[in-house]
């Protein structure tokens, strides 16, 4: 199981990197991610397919993720970028794991109605004792994720 950003957790407690480091995006991770939520065999017969990266500025609205971009299923690279840029300036980012078809929206955020299908499914959690209550459903219906994500500054300070 791939885990993105594997940091100790008292690490980013403290705000980064060893040695005094600033913690920043990394490139190699994102195209990793991406390319493990839309990988060719998996997008092929979805040739007009289209996800998106939402984000949202802690700084502004109260940190709405109300835009995003989107870019077709073979433009890996150019979100990659993206995601990165954006992250780099202080966004929060989000990626919808699942294809989108239809028009795209002027925001760029997608509606139900654009979704056609998804590789994985995704389950965000940011309770107290959410990741334990999680681990044993998983472990209660034999599942195994096949991603972690783990994101820098939980919403909910952990023990």
């Amino acid at each position: 199981m791939p885990v993105f950003n594997d940091m100790p957790r008292s690490q980013k407690a403290a705000g980064g990197l060893k040695g005094g480091g600033v913690l920043a995006p990394n490139k190699s991770d994102i195209s990793a991610h991406l390319y493990a939520l839309f990988a060719p065999a998996f997008v092929a017969p979805y040739p007009d397919a289209w996800f998106e990266i939402a984000f949202g500025h802690p700084d502004i609205l109260d940190g709405a993720v109300n835009a995003a971009g989107t870019f077709t299923v073979f433009e890996l690279a150019e979100a990659t970028t993206f995601a990165e840029e954006k992250n780099i300036a202080g966004y929060n980012m989000y990626v919808g794991v699942a294809l989108r078809s239809g028009d795209r929206p002027q925001s760029g955020r997608a509606k139900d109605e654009n979704v056609t299908t998804a590789a994985k499914s995704w389950a965000e959690f940011d309770g107290e004792g959410d990741a334990k209550r999680v681990q044993i459903i998983l472990k209660e219906r034999d599942l195994i994720a096949s991603i972690t994500v783990i994101t820098m500054m939980p919403r909910v300070p952990r023990s």
